[in-house]
């Protein structure tokens, strides 16, 4: 098998502590494994992933695709399920989230499908998943509609509207493309080192056309290929004139920056020469001058 090192993210940590090392294991359980197959959503942060996964759900298919490995939602689920364990849990949730069929889907990010992995369940409680990867083209479209739901804690269209109104953040948009980019190569380099077969959903090209997109997603699930429900997406498009002014602002003010990497091999995380000594970082390895970089962070 191969080893892929990592970092445990703060959702790992904490189902860690709710239940223990060893009650975390799937080598330990013994109980009822669900039967049907398991596909996971491989997502970042505003990749359109929630869209997607409606659109599936609408099919009959599934039941509801949501993060259930976020810590939260585990510790609670989990305390009204009576689950004394992960592997328990992860059993539990997949009974309870699957379609008519039987089959089950479930979003995750990069650290989250390394956890699963670590804990053998996929190899036990969801044997032989499927993986389909959903990204934006459009990056910095991606990091300001991140930058804005993060605000406004608008991360859904369904979502209240709270009449927040978001600020502009040059630092925070260039840090969630750097992150962004990261969190896609890391699930990118999952597949490659493992052999792992993948389908791959742009956004922009998936909601162009969601049944075509949808119809061929399945096909290749081999689930059942039944009409998309548009009665049953409840989720529409929340891009709007201000992620379009921001995009635009962001845009400028990255063409106003001057690249320097300095003759390395590969783009590093450079400090604003005059403030080096406190470490203002630009996180897209631009050098910027004194004057914008204050201008960018006021």
């Amino acid at each position: 098998m191969v080893v892929l090192r990592y970092r445990p993210g703060r959702h790992e940590k904490d189902v860690l502590r709710h239940f223990g090392e060893k009650s975390c294991s799937a080598d330990g359980y013994d109980g009822s494994i669900p039967t049907g197959p398991s596909t996971f959503l491989c997502f970042t942060n505003r990749s359109g992933s929630n869209f997607v996964a409606n659109c599936l759900m609408s099919t009959g298919n599934f039941g509801d695709i949501s993060e259930c490995f976020n810590a939260p939602i585990v510790v609670n689920q989990s305390r009204k399920l009576g689950c004394t364990s992960f592997p328990e849990y992860c059993a539990a949730v997949k009974r309870k989230k699957a379609g008519q069929g039987g089959a089950f889907a479930a979003k995750l990010s990069w650290n989250q499908l390394f956890f699963l992995r670590r804990l053998g369940m996929l190899d036990s409680i969801f044997a032989d998943p499927r993986y389909v990867l959903v990204r934006r083209r459009d990056l910095v479209a991606q990091a300001v509609s991140k930058s804005i739901a993060v605000q406004t804690r608008r991360f859904k269209s369904s979502h209240p509207d709270k009449g927040i109104e978001p600020k502009y953040d040059f630092r925070d948009i260039a840090a969630t493309i750097r992150s962004i980019t990261t969190s896609n190569g890391i699930f990118m380099e999952f597949f490659a080192v493992t052999g792992t077969p993948y389908f791959e959903i742009v956004y922009e090209d998936f909601v162009a056309d969601p049944a075509a997109h949808t119809d061929r997603l399945c096909r290749w699930l081999s689930l059942p290929v039944t009409t998309m429900d548009n009665e049953k997406i409840n989720l529409r498009v929340q891009r709007n004139e201000i992620n379009e002014a921001f995009r635009r602002r962001f845009v400028e003010d990255m063409k106003a920056a001057t690249v320097d990497i300095g003759g390395a091999r590969n783009a590093e995380l450079l400090a604003d020469p005059d403030d080096r000594a406190v470490g203002r970082m630009n996180p897209l390895g631009f050098r910027l001058s004194r004057d914008l970089w204050k201008r960018r962070t006021q």
